[in-house]
């Protein structure tokens, strides 16, 4: 991780050894990260397969308090280049590394915590859901923000035809799978429309987002740091931590299977999972208990 003062300057895209170039704007995306000290190199550039996909507006209370007013694209698209850690080279090819990049304009949760907590504040509950996917010849996403109840708030399911055209989805019909004991997803199914639906199995490879900042202690999103700083954290994947805070928010890489039209295309994505709280429609309850 690299931190530094942007001093208003939003055009500076260089942080240390992380730099960022816009080579086609919302097509093409440049990342070099150059630092022998933390073992870690790349020149990776992502390449976009379609359009931006625009989420819905995100508006989200805790109490009376603002915790959330913003929106996000998502893409998905191929990467090559090459990628170095502690001496081990992984080159980057754009036939089979798919992948997708998100960003997001607005109010977030970021920076040092408020001292005082919102006035009548409930047990936290979040249940965030974000599934995208490449196959051959389509790109798909889903994503739901549901309550305690299960009733989303924020839903959006998209299934682009790569080259022709993007088909909006409202995804009423999923079902869900946990693994016994846990709050960890054994799969999803989801009906796209008549004739179309994927299914989704995560794979035991975790990504935890704390690497990204969410939920961690001290680098969490916008938290200052001064002039520069620079860190490494290393996690232990075998045998797998405990949930925690920060490890419930997870991206688990994922094999899907499309079903469209009487046709069957295998596909990959990730499936992000972060479940605070109840979820009455697929069993959770409590704070982190596992589903029983």
């Amino acid at each position: 991780r690299a931190s530094r003062a942007m001093n208003q300057e939003r055009l500076h895209l260089t942080v240390g050894p992380i730099r960022i170039t816009v080579v086609k704007p919302l097509q093409q995306i440049r990342i070099v990260i150059d630092d022998s000290d933390q073992e870690l190199q790349a020149d990776a550039t992502f390449t976009a397969r379609h359009a931006p996909i625009e989420e819905p507006r995100f508006i989200r209370r805790q109490g009376p308090r603002m915790m959330m007013d913003y929106t996000r694209l998502t893409q998905n698209g191929s990467w090559s280049g090459s990628l170095t850690v502690a001496g081990k080279r992984i080159e980057l090819s754009a036939r089979t590394h798919l992948g997708t990049r998100d960003r997001s304009w607005g109010i977030r949760s970021i920076g040092a915590s408020e001292s005082q907590p919102p006035a009548g504040s409930a047990t936290p509950q979040f249940w965030w859901l974000w599934i995208p996917l490449n196959f051959p010849d389509f790109a798909s996403f889903f994503h739901t923000n549901d309550d305690a109840e299960g009733i989303p708030w924020n839903r959006r399911g998209v299934l682009d035809r790569i080259g022709t055209s993007a088909e909006h989805y409202r995804a009423d019909q999923y079902e869900l799978n946990y693994h016994p004991g846990s709050r960890r997803i054994a799969s999803v199914a989801i009906d796209v429309r008549p004739g179309c639906s994927l299914v989704v199995t995560p794979r035991s490879q975790l990504f935890y987002m704390s690497g990204l900042g969410y939920l961690h202690p001290t680098w969490g999103h916008g938290m200052d740091h001064g002039e520069y700083e620079i860190a490494r954290d290393q996690i232990t994947l075998d045998p797998a931590p405990q949930i925690g805070p920060t490890t419930i928010h997870i991206q688990a890489l994922a094999d899907a299977v499309l079903h469209i039209d009487g046709e069957q295309q295998q596909g990959v994505g990730v499936v992000e999972q972060l479940f605070l709280g109840p979820h009455s429609t697929t069993g959770l309850s409590g704070l982190l208990d596992g589903k029983k």
